[in-house]
């Protein structure tokens, strides 16, 4: 019987370690939400096709908000083993560092979805562009442009044979503050009977995306917080973009499809409101950091290992070592640095 109750509780810590690594990401639309010292970030990386909304929390009044465009898809090929589909371009990237919020507003976001793949044969589909992610806080509204998206190759393709390149653009890109407005990068073109053309990385909070390269199979380096485009192939299927705003790399051979780009992302980030009851947060802040402590109005506290430390049901300060918790509370988990 012991070890029965050896092999169960062993089963539950592995099946709670895995919740652990998993629910973040699947409570609302690839939400995350991490407090790291003062700072609370949340962040949305799965687009749902349909706006959403976030819930100013109580006690925030401003917000600082980032929206990256979603990647391009990459181009198909037709019957041809030597034929090369081009990549699809980065996603841009805007950012507004001071937005007025008001408490238990809701505030309504869409997250891009990446371009659709181009499609095999002659009269193969059309790689798609990539979505634009928008998030409207009142009057001010936050627009980054996804990236065009990769041609696919055919006999009559301008080269021969070769895809053309997906373009970056920053066209539509409204709401940001200062110089925050940057395109993705280009995705480059396919080389026939040598490659298909690598994915633009996206833009980010430092600059525009960089361009794939037309020397050889390199994929664009993102700017800070994007994600790099797919490389270029040599054989088979392309390469799906990386969320956020990754271009997809092309097709190449014969009949080869391309691939979808990655979605966009939204990520939001407040100061942790610390002077309001604790009990009246919602749950995106039911846990924070007030003068190193772990501060707390109800849940259980695991450590990084999946070892409960903690259970809590009224406000509580808990004094612990440096490091990672997670506090699970209300089927929501949050993650906290210390």
């Amino acid at each position: 019987m012991k070890k029965n109750y050896k092999t169960i509780n062993r089963f539950f810590s592995l099946f709670f370690l895995t919740s652990l690594a998993i629910l973040p990401f699947n409570l609302l639309v690839g939400q995350t939400t991490t407090i790291v010292g003062s700072n609370t970030v949340v962040t949305y990386s799965t687009s749902t096709g349909s706006p959403f909304s976030w819930n100013c929390p109580v006690g925030v009044t401003s917000v600082q908000v980032e929206c990256w465009g979603a990647g391009g898809g990459s181009g198909g090929t037709s019957t041809n083993t030597a034929r090369a589909g081009g990549g699809g371009a980065g996603g841009g990237y805007v950012m507004n560092t001071a937005i007025s919020v008001i408490s238990g507003t809701n505030y309504t976001l869409a997250i891009g979805a990446g371009g659709t793949a181009g499609g095999s044969g002659a009269s193969g589909a059309i790689a798609g562009t990539g979505g634009n992610s928008t998030a409207t806080f009142g009057s001010t509204i936050l627009t980054a442009t996804g990236g065009g998206g990769g041609g696919n190759a055919t006999s009559t393709s301008v080269p021969a044979n070769c895809g053309t390149a997906g373009a970056g653009s920053s066209s539509s890109n409204v709401g940001y503050s200062d110089s925050y407005n940057f395109a993705g990068g280009n995705g480059a073109p396919g080389v026939a009977g040598s490659r298909s053309g690598g994915g633009g990385g996206a833009a980010g909070s430092n600059g525009v995306g960089g361009a794939a390269s037309t020397a050889d199979a390199t994929g664009g380096i993102a700017g800070t917080g994007g994600a790099n485009g797919s490389a270029g192939i040599s054989t088979g299927n392309a390469v799906a973009g990386i969320a956020p705003g990754g271009g997809a790399s092309g097709g190449y051979g014969s009949s080869k499809t391309g691939a979808a780009g990655g979605a966009g992302q939204i990520t939001i980030t407040y100061l942790t409101p610390r002077t309001t009851a604790v009990s009246s947060l919602t749950n995106s802040v039911n846990a924070y950091v007030l003068n190193g402590k772990l501060v707390l109005s109800d849940g259980d506290v695991y450590n990084s290992i999946g070892k409960k430390i903690a259970s809590v049901t009224q406000k509580t300060e808990l004094s612990l070592k440096s490091g990672i918790y997670f506090v699970k509370s209300n089927k929501s988990i949050q993650k906290v640095i210390l």
